[in-house]
This record gives structure tokens, C-alpha cells and sequence, in this order.
């Protein structure tokens, strides 16, 4: 700014915003970038787990799960008599649900004020009849005689 003879505050942004600004954009201005989105599909489908606070508890005796103010029974599980004893997850929701898994296994879901949330069941597939004949050794009668 003294090469231009500049002095005073007003002078000097004066010649900042006359040639200063240009010269600059001049030198370090690039082209946008193609248009598009930058937005990219999330891999994952479950955000409300992501989503969420985890919390890790250990299963009481009773098959129970405490929860500030709150005691969640475990339902009955097909693969384990009971859960007693092992540590389980309780991620909190963004809307205070509670859901209750152990590993890959979802043991509940909860409201906020410990109400089961009951999930719809698939319906169950249907029998296959089977037609074909049994083969002769499986319907072998063997008579023992005294």
C-alpha cells in the first residue's frame, strides 16, 4: 500500500475493494465443481440404531433388566432357557423407546415408560405335503413273537 501512496484507513479499503479483490480472485479463483448431488446413499439401513445412546446391563436372576425407574422382563427365548447373568445392550432412541439385544439377537422392545412394544409376527409357512411313497425299509413292520 505505500508503493500506491496509501495512508489513511479509508484510502486503503477503497484500493482493497477497487483492485485488490480482483486481483486476488484472479489469481486463486477455481471452476466450480460439476454439478450433482453430494449426497451419497447411507450402506446401512438401520439409522435409528445408529442413532441411539447404548447402554450395557447385566440380566438379573428373574430374567429382568433394570432400568432407571424401570425393571424390563425378557421374554422367553427359543435358543436359551434363560438369560440370567449376561450382559446385554439397551440402546436408548431418539424418542425414548428402548430396544434390548443380545449380540445379533433382539430380546424387546420398550417404551419409554417400560410398555412392551409388541412386533408383528410373519406368518408362519405353510406345511409341504409330501406325496411321494416312502421308500420300502421305512415302512418295514418287524413282529417279534414270543
Amino acid at each position: 500500500m505505500r508503493l500506491h501512496g496509501i495512508h489513511t484507513l479509508e484510502a486503503a479499503n477503497r484500493f482493497l475493494q477497487e483492485h485488490d479483490v480482483a486481483a486476488f480472485n484472479r489469481r486463486f479463483q477455481l471452476a466450480a465443481a460439476p454439478r450433482g448431488r453430494a449426497f451419497m446413499a447411507c450402506p446401512r439401513r438401520n439409522l435409528d440404531l445408529i442413532f441411539s445412546l447404548p447402554f450395557q446391563r447385566t440380566v438379573n436372576r428373574d430374567n429382568t433388566v433394570s432400568w432407571p425407574n424401570l425393571v424390563l422382563q425378557i421374554e422367553q427365548t427359543r435358543w436359551r432357557a434363560t438369560l440370567a447373568g449376561c450382559n446385554v445392550t439397551l440402546p436408548q432412541h431418539l424418542d425414548g423407546t428402548l430396544r434390548l439385544t443380545y449380540g445379533p439377537h433382539r430380546l424387546g422392545q420398550f417404551t419409554a415408560q417400560g410398555v412392551p412394544i409388541v412386533r408383528t409376527k410373519t406368518p408362519a409357512r405353510k406345511a409341504v405335503e409330501k406325496t411321494a411313497a416312502a421308500p420300502p425299509w421305512k415302512t418295514l413292520r418287524v413282529s417279534h413273537a414270543l
